[in-house]
C-alpha cells in the first residue's frame, strides 16, 4: 500500500503524535510505503519535546529507507494576513495535493479532528481516494461541540470510507454525529502494544546530560523569570536522596500537577528523603505556578530537577529512574479520555501512583488492586490522602519494589496479548 497520512508526529507532545509515528513503524515493517504530512516542526514551545542530537539521529535510523517520505508545513515567515493566523489548513491542503498529482496514494488517513481529519478528508473527495478517520479524546468530546467546527466535521464524517473509534468512545461519538450509527463504516480501532522501539538501543535519559543542555532546552521559554527559574533548578548535579518519584506530561489542576508539588512540599518539610524529576510542559503560566510551588520551599527545590518534554523513546529509561511514578488526573472534562501513562509505568518497572478516575478507566482495572499491583489514591486534591499514601511508600522501599514487579508481570503479559492482535495497519489492509 502507499499511504499518505496526515496528522501529528514527533516533537508535537503527547499521545496522538506517538500513536502515529508507532503505526508508521509498523507499515514500514509490513513493507508498506508512508508518505507523512504534518506541521510538527511549527508546534509551540509549551508543547513540544526537545530533541538533543542524538534524538534525531535515532529517529532517521528508524524512518530510513526509500519508503518514508516526511512532508513538513513551513512558518509564513513575512506573508500575513488579518486576522492573524497560521494558514495551517491551505499549507497541508497545498502540500497534500501536491503529493497526490505526483504520486499514486492508495489511501488517506487523517488521524486527528483538526485540521488533519479535514484537511484529508477535502484531498480525498477532490481526488476520489479511500478516507481513513481516526479521532482522539479532544477533537471529539471538546471541538466537536463548538457549532461551526461541528458542521465541518459532520461533512468530513459523511465523506469518511471507514471511522475507526475505540469502543469505550463509541456512545459519544453516535450522539455527536448520529449518521453514522447504522453504517458499516464505523470501525474499533485496535489496543496498541508498546511500541518496539522502547529498546537498549534508544538513548538514554541522562538527567546530568539535560543539566549540562539547560541554557539551549529552556531557550525557547517567553517568560524570562520562568527561564531563569527552570534553569536554577536545574544547575545541579544529579545526585538523588531516598526514593526518586517522577510525573510526566502537561502541567495543570486537573493533571494532579499542583496536588502532588503540594503534597511533596509537606513531606519535604516534614524531613522526608526523597528525589524528584518532572518532566513538565504546557501553559507557560500555569507552569510557573508550579514551578513557585517548588521555589516556596528550599527542602523540595534542593531534591528536584524539572525536564522539557523528551521524545518518547526517552520515557523507558527515565521510569528506570523513577522508583514510584504519579499519574492523577482526576475531575477531566473528556469522559473518553483515556491516557496510555499508566500502562507505560507499570510495563517499566515503577510503582504507578494512580487516581481512581483514570485507573476505573483502564483496560487491565480488573487487575489493578491498590497496594498490590499500583498504589490508589481515590480523590488526588485531598490535602490527606495524597501525602499519608506518599510517605507509606517513601518509608518502606521493600512495598514500592514488590508493587513494581506484580505491576510489571502483569503489564507484561497484557503487552503480549496485545501483539497477538491485528494491528491498524493490518484493519487498513483489509479496508483497501
Amino acid at each position: 500500500m502507499r499511504i499518505l497520512l496526515i496528522g501529528k508526529f514527533p516533537p508535537i507532545e503527547g499521545g496522538v503524535s506517538v500513536k502515529t509515528f508507532e503505526f508508521c513503524l509498523d507499515a514500514l515493517q509490513r513493507g508498506h510505503e508512508v508518505h507523512f504530512l504534518t506541521n510538527s516542526n511549527e508546534v509551540e514551545n509549551e508543547y513540544r519535546q526537545q530533541f538533543l542530537n542524538h534524538d534525531t539521529t535515532f529517529m532517521d535510523s528508524l524512518l530510513s529507507g526509500a519508503a518514508f517520505h516526511l512532508y513538513q508545513t513551513t512558518p509564513l515567515d513575512g506573508y500575513s494576513q488579518i486576522p492573524r493566523s497560521d494558514c495551517f489548513f491551505s499549507k497541508l491542503f497545498g502540500i497534500g495535493s501536491s503529493i497526490l498529482e505526483h504520486e499514486d496514494i492508495d489511501i488517506i488517513i487523517g488521524w486527528y479532528f483538526e485540521p488533519y481529519g479535514l484537511v484529508a478528508s477535502v484531498l480525498a473527495s477532490l481526488y476520489s481516494k479511500p478516507f481513513i478517520l481516526i479521532h482522539a479524546g479532544s477533537d471529539l468530546g471538546r471541538l466537536s461541540r463548538h457549532p461551526d467546527l461541528h458542521h465541518a466535521y459532520n461533512w468530513m464524517v459523511n465523506n469518511s470510507t471507514s471511522f475507526l473509534t475505540k469502543p469505550r468512545s463509541r456512545e459519544l461519538l453516535v450522539s455527536t454525529f448520529p449518521q453514522i450509527s447504522n453504517t458499516k463504516k464505523l470501525r474499533n480501532r485496535p489496543g496498541v502494544p508498546l511500541p518496539k522501539y522502547f529498546t537498549e538501543k534508544a538513548p538514554k535519559l541522562d538527567i546530568n546530560e539535560y543539566v549540562d543542555n539547560a541554557d539551549e532546552l529552556f531557550s525557547g521559554i517567553n517568560d524570562d523569570e520562568l527561564k531563569r527559574s527552570l534553569l536554577s533548578l536545574n544547575q545541579k548535579r544529579f545526585h538523588p536522596i531516598g526514593l526518586t518519584l517522577g510525573m510526566y506530561g502537561k502541567v495543570g489542576r486537573r493533571k494532579g500537577t499542583f496536588a502532588l508539588l503540594e503534597s511533596l512540599s509537606t513531606l519535604a518539610s516534614d524531613g522526608v528523603e526523597f528525589s524528584f524529576i518532572g518532566l513538565f510542559g504546557g501553559k507557560e503560566s500555569i507552569l510557573k505556578e508550579a514551578i513557585e510551588i517548588i521555589e516556596g520551599n528550599v527542602m523540595l527545590a534542593k531534591r528536584t530537577w524539572i525536564l522539557p518534554f523528551v521524545p518518547p523513546w526517552r520515557i523507558p529509561s527515565y521510569l528506570n529512574l523513577c522508583d514510584i511514578t504519579c499519574f492523577l488526573e482526576n475531575r477531566f472534562p473528556i469522559s473518553i479520555h483515556g491516557p496510555g501513562i499508566p500502562f507505560e509505568v507499570l510495563t517499566f518497572g515503577s510503582c504507578l501512583v494512580c487516581s481512581k478516575e483514570i485507573a476505573d478507566k483502564s483496560f487491565i482495572r480488573a487487575n489493578l488492586i491498590d497496594r498490590k499491583t499500583f498504589v490508589e489514591i481515590t480523590d488526588p486534591e485531598d490535602t490527606e490522602e495524597l501525602p499519608r499514601r506518599l510517605n507509606e511508600l517513601l518509608s518502606n522501599e521493600h512495598l514500592v519494589r514488590s508493587i513494581a514487579a506484580r505491576g510489571n508481570r502483569i503489564a507484561h503479559h497484557f503487552n503480549q496479548e496485545l501483539r497477538k492482535s491485528p494491528s491498524l495497519c493490518e484493519i487498513l489492509e483489509d479496508l483497501v
